[in-house]
């Protein structure tokens, strides 16, 4: 078994519809939720990456309801880690309503990124991706990746070499690699 981050929540009146059933964006919030405080509590050297030019970008996140939440019901989002791969995490969650009954799964993927003084945005090399796979265990690997030395990372040798000759943005990746 895989090691696991749970997030305990309990549903508030804000987060329902009319029905009176969790409104289904909520999911994917606590997803947010469960990450960050990951973040927060076990990798603070990341959330100190991200204030420089370290990026988060999810590329993708889904949720598959199994059962309705309603308020005041409690809950455990339950993260593991999906995979690693090249510059991207893939983190897992289940849902479980008193700790137990699963009523929903999702999948997050979130793509670690460097932003440049241009807002421009660049895959972290693969010397620093291979670092960080070796280095560090099951989940902090997929989180932690993040916060690996990035401040030596560079431009992919093969970014700019899919774009135009007479591209401006060529020029300017070559200028950065």
């Amino acid at each position: 078994m895989s090691p696991t981050y749970d997030y305990e929540h309990v549903v508030t009146f804000d987060e329902t519809n009319v029905v009176g059933n969790v409104y289904f964006v909520n999911h994917l919030r606590w997803q947010g939720h469960c990450r960050e405080l990951f973040l927060h509590e076990w990798a603070r050297d990341v959330l100190d990456e991200l204030r420089g030019s370290l990026t988060l970008v999810t590329t993708r996140c889904s949720c598959d309801y199994f059962a309705e939440l309603t308020a005041f019901d409690r809950i455990v989002v339950r993260m593991t880690l999906g995979a690693v791969r090249q510059n991207r995490v893939v983190m897992r969650f289940e849902y479980l309503r008193d700790g137990s009954e699963l009523v929903a799964r999702g999948e997050q993927e979130v793509a670690c990124m460097a932003r440049t003084d241009h807002g421009v945005f660049f895959r972290l090399s693969r010397l620093v991706q291979r670092r960080a796979a070796v280095i560090v265990p099951a989940v902090i690997v997929g989180l932690v990746l993040l916060a690996m030395p990035f401040t030596q990372a560079r431009l992919q040798d093969t970014d700019f070499r899919y774009l135009p000759r007479s591209s401006e943005t060529r020029g300017f990746y070559q200028a950065l690699a």
